[in-house]
């Protein structure tokens, strides 16, 4: 007989109640009949999990080494029931993704909106995590997608170009720092609030301050954006933050933003997984979908997003064109689909589609003298 999850539950609550009869009760099962389940999984296993006394039962060195993967495998268990239940109620698909608080805070919620309007029954699961940590997620197989910022070791992963953010210096309103823009070595003169140390910002900042031979004078660090600022209004240091996530703060509180000018205040973050075709095909869906979504007008990342083309049944179309980005043909977007532009091709557009030609290849409806625009002269797509 086979240990199955009723006697692994069962071996779980006689491990939290040290008693195979309490066990046995809380289980619902005849008392004789869980000794013989216990006694059956130590044969299956062939060692003793259990010492029995006449005071109740206690783990052995194995039992307790038993009792920790018992543990993970009711879990798993659980969750795989939990994912089946979406199916059966109509669900089409559940995807879990992991990524920094600068994405979450920044980029993400407007993305993965349009992504549940074309996708609405699917199922997302967001975990916000260090970079570090979610790479570590996506090579265990903790999480399908993963978002992460750039200086994160990614070997063994699949990654692709995300977004762009700016790094601001976020002072008190009265702060008697007045320019509009500064270098970062200018403001290690001035005490700290910082983030925790594992974040990618602070280690980024820790680096910088080594480069100029200064030292970050962290006062204090916190866990979250929110915590930094309030600090920060209450005069206990200046701090550096991704400007898309300073503006609302700087709105609602006393504060105000500096532009940082050196070159690595510029930052890209990445969108990861650990083997894009052995993704499901939801989860494939939601990284096309992230590869392909437009930034917002006026962000730092506009030329980036603009860099990239997608090659679709022979013809090659920049991502930015507008029948992408209302989703159409997402799900047959490929990683080898998506290349780079040439650099002097950036930021520049090919005229709407009007049709799709399904039929005839020779009327395509795009303007064939267009110079960034060009279709393939057979039906198969060009070979790379």
């Amino acid at each position: 007989m086979l240990p199955d999850l009723v006697s692994l539950a069962l071996f779980v609550r006689v491990a939290e109640t040290r008693s195979i009869t309490k066990a046995a009760e809380a289980s619902h099962i005849a008392l004789a009949a869980a000794s013989r389940r216990m006694t059956l999984l130590e044969h299956q296993y062939g060692v003793k999990l259990l010492t029995r006394t006449a005071r109740g039962a206690e783990l052995t060195p194995a039992g307790r080494a038993a009792l920790h993967r018992a543990r993970q495998i009711l879990a798993q268990a659980d969750q795989l029931k939990s994912d089946m239940s979406e199916y059966a109620s109509g669900g089409k698909g559940h995807v879990r993704i992991q990524a920094s608080a600068s994405a979450i805070s920044q980029f993400l919620p407007a993305d993965l909106a349009t992504f549940a309007t074309l996708a609405p029954q699917v199922v997302i699961a967001l975990e916000e995590r260090f970079s570090g940590e979610i790479v570590q997620a996506l090579r265990e197989g903790a999480t399908d997608v993963g978002v992460v910022m750039e200086g994160t070791p990614m070997d063994g992963l699949e990654w692709f170009d995300y977004k762009v953010d700016q790094l601001v210096a976020v002072v008190p309103r009265k702060h008697p720092l007045r320019s509009r823009s500064v270098v970062f070595s200018s403001l290690l003169d001035y005490d700290f609030v910082a983030l925790e140390s594992a974040t990618a910002i602070t280690r980024l900042l820790i680096d910088q301050a080594a480069v100029a031979r200064k030292p970050l004078r962290a006062r204090i660090q916190v866990h979250s954006f929110a915590a930094l600022c309030k600090m920060i209004e209450a005069g206990l240091g200046i701090g550096v933050l991704p400007e898309g996530a300073a503006k609302p703060f700087v709105a609602a509180k006393q504060l105000r933003i500096v532009a940082l000018s050196d070159p690595w205040a510029k930052r890209h973050m990445y969108v990861c997984v650990r083997d894009y075709e052995l993704l499901p095909a939801i989860a494939r869906k939601l990284v096309d979908h992230l590869r392909c979504t437009k930034p917002p007008a006026g962000s730092s990342d506009q030329g980036d997003f603009a860099a990239r083309e997608v090659r679709i049944d022979g013809f090659r179309i920049p991502a930015n064109t507008g029948f992408l980005q209302a989703g159409w043909n997402l799900p047959r977007l490929a990683p080898a689909a998506i290349r780079p532009y040439p650099r002097c091709h950036r930021g520049r557009r090919i005229p709407q589609l009007a049709a799709w030609p399904n039929d005839d290849r020779r009327k395509p409806c795009l303007q064939k003298k267009h110079r960034y625009a060009s279709v393939a002269a057979s039906s198969k797509p060009r070979a790379r």
